[in-house]
This record gives structure tokens, sequence and C-alpha cells, in this order.
């Protein structure tokens, strides 16, 4: 009866609790338009152009516990994470739990907190990896966390935040704690510092995984990068090295970024990007040039990419734009 009794005023106090919850709906509705011409012999191949419509659906509720600290739950359903056509079905897969004390968060969950998927790059709406996908090589850090179960702290310090990570075992994005499906893979960790430092905005983050137990091969990604804004100009260059546990798939990326604001309404901006390719003497290099129209609610943009050697292969030129409409709620 005394366990009952205990067991009743928990799940009463949880019942209660949720009364001084603050929840919040939000979301993102994305429609884009895309062609490319890619190289075939001596002629450009034509592609296709396609309409692409991505969804995403966040819910958050944050309270305030009884020892001081404050508890925030953050689930997002995306439409397609992949981005390839492979899923589209929402379900609510992304977020965590986030206890906080001061400038201290503790986190549990998959992709609700990053330490080396950060680009402080200034960007009209997108950069040249967001886009039509026509490039093998992207300046995003493979991320040795992203989409696996991690905890983590974050420690807000002078101007920014230093982030830790940990994944038990790799490949671990389930739900229910089930490891029948690990394989025997390793753990993994990513170690990140965002933030300004005399009005110029930095990133460094280091990520290890160990792909086994029982081996010592592992995969080392360290990504850095630094951007300044002054007035309507911001200028930024990020650069991401990978090396890999397998021989000859090293590669280092390195992109550069301008951005001007028109007026209020309406900004432009250009990036650069270099990709090379330890089993490859070939670079791969990408000019994106970016208009935004921001219409308050409504974001429109549009977006040009000229690429040479694409995959490090030599003359495998490409052409690829895109028209977004984008509007958050």
């Amino acid at each position: 009866m005394r366990k009952l009794l205990i067991s009743t005023a928990l799940v009463g106090s949880l019942i209660a609790g949720s009364a001084f919850a603050e929840t919040k709906i939000s979301g993102k509705l994305e429609a884009t338009y895309g062609d490319k011409q890619t190289a075939a012999a001596s002629a450009q191949k034509y592609n296709g152009a396609n309409i692409g419509y991505d969804y995403s659906l966040n819910v958050t509720s944050s309270a305030q516990l009884t020892n001081g600290m404050t508890s925030k739950v953050s689930v997002t359903a995306v439409s397609d994470g992949a981005n390839d056509g492979s899923g589209g079905f929402g379900n609510f897969q992304d977020g965590g739990l986030f206890l906080t004390s001061g400038n201290t968060t503790f986190y549990i969950g998959k992709d609700g907190m990053a330490a080396v998927d950060s680009i402080v790059n200034p960007k009209v709406y997108a950069i040249p990896e967001d886009n039509v996908k026509s490039f093998t090589n992207g300046n995003t850090a493979e991320g040795a966390v992203e989409d696996n179960n991690a905890i983590g702290i974050q420690q807000k310090i002078s101007g920014g935040a230093l982030t830790f990570l940990y994944v038990p075992q790799v490949g671990e994005g389930t739900d229910n704690g089930d490891n029948s499906s690990g394989g025997g893979l390793g753990s993994a960790y990513e170690i990140g510092y965002t933030g300004k430092i005399s009005g110029v905005e930095v990133h460094i983050g280091h990520a290890n995984t160990k792909k086994a137990l029982d081996t010592s091969t592992e995969d080392k990604t360290t990504n850095f990068g630094a951007a300044y804004a002054s007035g309507k100009f911001a200028i930024g260059a990020s650069q991401n090295r990978f090396d890999s546990g397998t021989t000859g798939s090293d590669y280092d990326t390195t992109l550069y970024s301008a951005t001007y604001a028109v007026s209020d309404t309406v900004s432009v901006g250009f990036h650069h990007q270099i990709a090379e390719n330890e089993s490859n003497s070939n670079d791969e290099k990408v000019n994106s040039f970016e208009v935004g129209y921001n219409l308050g609610a409504l974001v429109v943009a549009l977006n040009y990419q000229q690429a040479t050697n694409v995959g490090n292969l030599t003359a495998n030129d490409a052409d690829a734009w895109t028209i977004s409409l984008s509007q958050a709620f």
C-alpha cells in the first residue's frame, strides 16, 4: 500500500507539473525548384529539373524544477532527414532532454546539440552543400555524433559556449536502448567551441570515431572557421579536415564566403569552395551565387552554382541552380 501511495504521488506530481510548463510549436515549410547539368563526354548532359518539398515540425516544452534547474524537452519531425527520397514519413526523431543549471546544460538525445557540425560562414540562405547536392564533398564535418544517441554537456563561457558530446555506441540511433543491432561498433566523441572573440565569430571542433571495439581504426575530423561582419558586409572562411581510418580516403574542404545587404529586404552572397581528396590530385571547386528576398514571413532565394572537377574527376564540370520558397511558423 505504501508503494502504491508513493507511485501515485509521483505520477500526480508529473501531471500537476505539466500545468506549469511552457509548450511551443514551431516549424518550417520549404519548396525548391532546381535544375542541373553535368559533363558527359564533350557535351553537357541535361539532368532534368525537379521540385523538392521539405517540412520540419518542432515541439518544445520547458518547465522550472523544484531543485531550481530548468528542464526542456524538444522533439523534431522532418519530412526527409536524408534528403534523398528515402524518408518522408515525418517521424519525431531528433531532439532530446535538456537540464540547465545556470550556465551549464546537460543533454541526452539525438541531433539536439552540436559540437562540431557548425559553420560560421555568412550566407544569404544556404551554403553550397545545402543546395542541389550535385557535389560529393561538402564542408560540414563528418559528424561522429550525428544521427546517434548521445549524452553531452554544454558550458557557456565568455562570448560563447563549449560543448562536449559522447556516443557510447556508433550506429545506435534507435529508441528503447536496443543495442542488438550495434554490430560491434565503437564509441565516438565531439568537442567544440563557438562564440565571439573581439567581434569575430569563431568556431573550432574535433570529432573522433572508433569504428570497432577490437581495432584501433578511427575516423578523425577537425574543423575551424572565422567570420566578421561590419555594416552591410560580412566575410568568413572555414576548413574541414577529415582523417579517415581507411587509407586513401582523407579529404579537406575549404569554404570562403561574402555577403552584402543591398537593402532591408534584399541580400546577395558569394561562396567559393575547394575540396581536396587524398586519392586524387584534381581539386573540386565550386562557385556559388545567392540572391535572397525577405518578405517577412516568406523568404525567396535564388542560388546558382558552377563547379569543376566534381567528385575530383578531371573535366567533370557542372552547373546547377535552385529557387527556394521558405516560410517558418
